[in-house]
C-alpha cells in the first residue's frame, strides 16, 4: 500500500491523503507494462500533491516569467518495441547534456527541452516541446532551497546522431508523444539563479520514421527517466 498525505498552509484547505494498493510482483514475470502501470500510478499521486500545492501558491503566484537552464546527467527508458527494434530511450541510453528554455504565465510553462546522449561517442538526440503546471514550495525555513513538482505534455523527436554536431542534421528517427512528471530540488543562488537536481519520469508513445504505419514494429510506448544536475537562472514580473 502507498500512501501520499498532502498537508496545506492554507486554513481552509483540508489535509488529504490518497492510497493506492500496489501489488506483489513476480520478479520472474515483470516486464515493462508492470513498470507503465506503477508509473502511472505515481504520476496519479504527483497530481494530487500538485493540486493541493497550486491552491496553496495562488495567491503569491508570478505573472510573467523567462528561464533557462543547462543540465547534465543521464537517462534511458524501456518500451515495447517489437524485435528487432528496440525502443527510442533504449536505444540511445546514457550520460546527457542539454538545456531547457521556457517562459511560465501564471502556473502554465511553455518550454523546449534538447537532450544530447552519449557514452563513448554521440548516440543520439531528443527534443521535446512541452506545455505544463508547476508549484513550487519552501524546504527550509531561510528560504535558501526550493522544491518544484510539474506535470508537461507535448510533442518529442529524437534522431540517432547528434542534431547539433552533424552536418548535414541528421533524419528524425523516431516522433511522437511524450508526458511527464518533473521533481526539481534547488539551491538559491540569490535572485535570479539556482542549482540543484532535476528528475523527470515519463512517459512515451513514439513512432519509427523508417518504418511503414502499418508494420508491427513501427511504434514503441513505454516510460523513461532523465536525472542530473541542473543550473537555472530566470527573470520574471510578480
Amino acid at each position: 500500500m502507498i500512501s501520499l498525505t498532502v498537508a496545506s498552509r492554507l486554513k481552509d484547505l483540508p489535509v488529504c491523503t490518497v492510497e493506492f494498493a500496489m501489488p506483489i510482483l513476480d520478479a520472474k514475470r515483470w516486464s515493462w507494462e508492470d513498470e507503465a502501470a506503477m508509473a502511472r500510478r505515481a504520476l496519479v499521486l504527483a497530481l494530487v500533491a500538485f493540486g493541493w500545492l497550486c491552491a496553496e501558491r495562488s495567491a503569491r503566484a508570478g505573472i510573467f516569467e523567462v528561464y533557462g537552464q543547462v543540465n547534465a546527467g543521464g537517462g534511458f527508458g524501456r518500451g515495447n518495441a517489437a524485435a528487432p527494434s528496440k525502443d527510442f530511450f533504449e536505444a540511445v541510453q546514457g550520460a546527457a547534456v542539454g538545456g531547457e528554455l521556457g517562459i511560465e504565465v501564471m502556473f502554465i510553462d511553455l518550454f523546449v527541452d534538447h537532450d544530447e546522449f552519449f557514452t563513448d561517442r554521440i548516440k543520439g538526440s531528443w527534443t521535446q516541446f512541452m506545455i505544463g503546471f508547476d508549484a513550487d514550495f519552501p524546504m527550509d525555513d531561510e528560504h535558501t532551497t526550493q522544491g518544484t513538482v510539474g506535470v508537461d505534455a507535448g510533442l518529442g523527436v529524437g534522431t540517432l546522431q547528434s542534431s547539433l554536431f552533424s552536418e548535414p542534421p541528421p533524419p528524425i528517427s523516431r516522433k511522437g508523444a511524450t508526458a511527464e512528471l518533473r521533481l526539481q530540488g534547488d539551491r538559491l543562488l540569490g535572485k535570479y539563479a539556482a542549482i540543484g537536481l532535476d528528475l523527470r519520469l515519463g512517459w512515451h508513445y513514439l513512432f519509427d520514421q523508417d518504418k511503414a504505419i502499418n508494420a508491427p514494429d513501427a511504434f514503441s510506448q513505454g516510460i523513461h527517466l532523465f536525472g542530473g544536475l541542473a543550473f537555472k537562472v530566470h527573470f520574471g514580473i510578480n
